[in-house]
C-alpha cells in the first residue's frame, strides 16, 4: 500500500534485444525520407545504404556535396574538381569560402588575384549551388554575372559587405536566405541601401545582419540612390527579360496577396522576411520594425541592443530570442514564445518585462549559467501565463536542479500557474548509485504534479557535459537522452500516475507549444493528438 499523498511512478522497463525475424517485410519509406535519413549519415554508412538497391542509389547522393575551404586550398579543391568536372562539380551544393590567413595583407594583391580567380572558377562549375558564402577578399569581387550562373541559390553570405557592393549587385531573385556581416576592418552600411538591395527579392524569408554600422537619416532621399543602383546594373541586367524588368510596378498592387515586397510613398516594406536575426548588431534607433518588416514573426536579439522604439498593437511575433545585456528602455513586444539566454553575470536573475510583455507569454525558454530561488520566484511573479517552460543549465548540474525544485515545490501548497509542460536539461553531475538516482527523481516527480496542479507532460535530461559558452545547439529530439512523464489526472484534476511515454510523444507536446499561440495553447486537449 502506497503512503497516502504518492502517486504511482510508472516507468518504461529497459529495452531488451529482440528476436530477428527474417519474414518481416520492411515497409516502403517515401524518397524523400530515405534521403533526410542519409544526411545524418556519414559519407561510409551514405555508400553502405546507396548500395542496398538501385533505387536507393538513385535517390541517396553519395557524392561530396559540402565544402568549406581556406584560401591557400583553393587550388587543390580547383584541381579535384577539373579531374571530373561533370559529376563532382555539378554535385557541389554548400560552397563556403573562409578568410585567408592574417598574413594575406591587401598591400599584396597579387596573393588575392590568384585566390579570387580560383573562387569564380570552382563557382562556375557548380551551377546547381544552392549555399554560397564568401569571405571579404571574395565578397568584393563578386559580380552579378557569378550569381545569375545559378539557378537556385537559396542562401547566400556575403561578409565584408559595402555600401558600393550591394549597390552594383543584382541579387538572384531565388535566394530564400541573406547574411550580411562585417569584415575585421569595420564595414559602415546604410540601412536603406540593405532594403534597397532586397525589396526585389520576392522568395526571402531570413536576413541575417551581423556586426555592421548601420548610420541613416530618416530622411535620405530614397530616389536619388535608387538611380545610381539602376545605372550600376544596366550592363549587367540587359540579357535579362525586360518584360519581367518592367512588370515590377504593377506587380505591387499584388503584394498583400503574394507576399511580395513593395515601395511605399518612398518608405521601403519588406512583407516576404519572416525572420530578422541581428548578431552583435544595433539597429537604427528610428527603425519601426512592424513597418518595415509587416509579416515578422521570428526576431533574434543575439548580443544586440533593443530598440527604443514603440512597437505599438501591431502584430505578435511568434519567437523573440534574446541575448546579453538589455540596455535601454523596455520594449513591450507581444510575444508567443521567448528564448532567454543570460550572459555570465553576478545578477541571479530575469529582466522579462526588458524583453517584451512577459504577460502574454506562451512559452518560455531560459538558458542559465546557475538556477536560483529569484529565477522561480520571478517566472511566477512575471510569466503568469505560461504553458510550457524549459529551463537549461550552463553550469549546475542535473542533481542539483532537482534538490532545488523539489525544496521549492510544496505539495501542501500548491500555486495558480496554468503550466502544461515542465523540461530541464542539465550537465550530468557526480556518479550516484542508480537507485538513489531514481529515488530522487520520483520524488521530485510527485512533488511537481501536486504543486502545479494543471502539469500534465515532464521531461528530464542530462546532457552529456557542461559548457562555457552562452550559446549551446538545441538539445530537444533526439539531441539528449530526454525521458518524458504524462501525469495522468481524474476528473477533479488530482494526479492518479506518472505514466513514462517514449520521447517521440512527448517531442511532439514540445513542438506543438513551442510553436502555438495563445488559443492554441488555451485549447490544447482540443487541438493536440500525441500519436498524430
Amino acid at each position: 500500500m502506497a503512503a497516502k499523498g504518492t502517486i504511482f511512478v510508472v516507468n518504461i522497463p529497459d529495452p531488451q534485444p529482440g528476436a530477428s525475424n527474417r519474414d518481416v517485410v520492411i515497409p516502403a519509406i517515401p524518397d524523400d525520407i530515405v534521403r533526410e535519413i542519409s544526411n545524418f549519415l556519414n559519407f561510409s554508412d551514405r555508400l553502405s545504404l546507396a548500395l542496398t538497391s538501385r533505387h536507393v542509389h538513385s535517390v541517396v547522393q553519395t557524392r561530396l556535396q559540402e565544402v568549406v575551404v581556406e584560401a591557400p586550398r583553393l587550388a587543390a579543391l580547383q584541381g579535384w574538381i577539373c579531374e571530373n568536372p561533370g559529376v563532382r562539380g555539378l554535385q557541389l551544393r554548400v560552397l563556403h569560402f573562409v578568410t585567408p590567413p592574417e598574413s594575406w595583407s591587401w598591400f599584396y594583391r597579387d596573393r588575392y588575384g590568384p585566390a579570387v580567380q580560383s573562387c569564380f572558377d570552382i563557382m562556375g562549375r557548380a551551377p546547381n549551388l544552392e549555399d554560397l558564402s564568401c569571405a571579404p577578399f571574395l565578397s568584393l569581387a563578386l559580380d552579378s554575372k557569378h550569381l545569375r550562373a545559378f539557378a537556385g541559390l537559396k542562401s547566400l553570405h556575403l561578409s565584408g559587405c559595402t555600401t558600393e557592393m550591394l549597390a552594383s549587385l543584382r541579387l538572384p531573385e531565388t535566394l530564400i536566405q541573406l547574411h550580411l556581416s562585417d569584415s575585421l576592418a569595420g564595414t559602415v552600411l546604410p540601412f536603406r541601401r540593405i532594403l534597397r538591395s532586397i525589396h526585389r527579392l520576392p522568395a526571402l524569408t531570413t536576413l541575417v545582419l551581423e556586426r555592421l554600422s548601420l548610420p541613416d537619416d530618416p530622411e535620405d532621399d530614397a530616389e536619388d540612390d535608387d538611380d545610381i543602383n539602376e545605372d550600376a546594373l544596366a550592363n549587367e541586367i540587359a540579357d535579362e527579360d525586360a518584360d519581367a524588368q518592367n512588370s515590377e510596378d504593377g506587380d505591387e498592387d499584388d503584394d498583400d496577396e503574394t507576399g511580395g515586397n513593395q515601395r511605399d510613398a518612398g518608405l521601403l516594406i519588406i512583407s516576404s522576411v519572416r525572420t530578422l536575426r541581428t548578431l552583435e548588431q544595433e539597429l537604427p534607433p528610428y527603425l519601426s520594425l512592424a513597418t518595415t518588416f509587416p509579416r515578422l514573426q521570428n526576431l533574434v536579439l543575439d548580443g544586440s541592443t533593443h530598440l527604443n522604439a514603440d512597437v505599438g498593437d501591431k502584430g505578435t511575433l511568434q519567437h523573440l530570442s534574446v541575448s546579453g545585456s538589455f540596455n535601454g528602455e523596455p520594449v513591450r513586444w507581444r510575444v508567443n514564445h521567448l528564448t532567454y539566454v543570460s550572459g555570465f553575470t553576478t545578477h541571479d536573475g530575469l529582466v522579462l518585462d526588458n524583453a517584451c510583455d512577459p504577460a502574454h507569454l506562451v512559452s518560455l525558454a531560459l538558458q542559465l549559467v546557475f538556477v536560483s530561488y529569484i529565477v522561480w520566484d520571478e517566472i511566477l511573479a512575471q510569466a503568469t501565463n505560461i504553458r510550457f517552460l524549459e529551463i537549461e543549465s550552463l553550469e549546475s548540474p542535473f542533481p542539483d536542479y532537482i534538490y532545488l525544485f523539489s525544496k521549492l515545490f510544496k505539495p501542501d501548497a500548491p500555486v495558480n500557474f496554468p503550466l502544461l509542460c515542465l523540461s530541464i536539461l542539465a550537465p550530468a553531475g557526480p556518479n550516484h548509485a542508480p537507485e538513489d538516482i531514481e529515488k530522487n527523481r520520483e520524488a521530485f516527480l510527485n512533488r511537481a504534479c501536486q504543486y502545479l496542479p494543471s502539469l500534465r507532460y515532464i521531461a528530464l535530461a542530462e546532457s552529456p557535459e557542461s559548457t562555457t559558452l552562452p550559446c549551446k545547439d538545441d538539445y530537444s529530439g533526439v539531441a539528449a537522452p530526454w525521458r518524458w512523464w504524462h501525469v495522468v489526472r481524474d476528473e477533479d484534476g488530482s494526479p492518479i500516475e506518472i505514466r513514462e511515454i517514449p520521447g517521440w510523444e512527448g517531442e511532439r507536446v514540445r513542438r506543438y507549444l513551442r510553436n502555438a499561440d495563445r488559443e492554441g495553447a488555451d485549447h490544447f486537449d482540443d487541438h493536440f493528438v500525441a500519436l498524430r
